[in-house]
């Protein structure tokens, strides 16, 4: 998955899904042993974190997140899928994998 590639690269930004690529992200994350072989594959672990606040921004989380989000996939040599992103963005993020509130900080 390009979403999961591109949130296992080292940046200082959460990266957010689409809702559809949420979905798939969450078919992947139940098959644990296959998630976290990918992830070594990917550079580190991706975890998958619930939006449930803002993350001590003030701010609910938007469409320049989606396109920050794709943009990263880009970087990581991948071509998002259009008809991946035209739907909502979903209500998590990989936040712990490095930004705002992150237990690695």
């Amino acid at each position: 998955m390009a979403f999961v590639a591109a949130c296992a690269r080292p940046h200082h930004h959460a990266l957010r899904p689409s809702k559809l690529v949420d979905k798939g992200w969450h078919a992947l994350i139940v098959h644990t042993t296959i998630h976290a072989q990918l992830c070594a594959r990917l550079g580190e672990f991706v975890h998958h974190v619930p939006d449930t606040e803002s993350h001590g921004t003030g701010r609910r989380p938007g469409a320049g997140d989606m396109d920050r989000t794709q943009r990263a996939i880009t970087a990581a040599g991948y071509t998002p899928d259009p008809l991946l992103w035209l739907t909502a963005r979903a209500n998590c993020s990989q936040c712990h994998a490095g930004c705002a509130d992150s237990p690695a900080k």
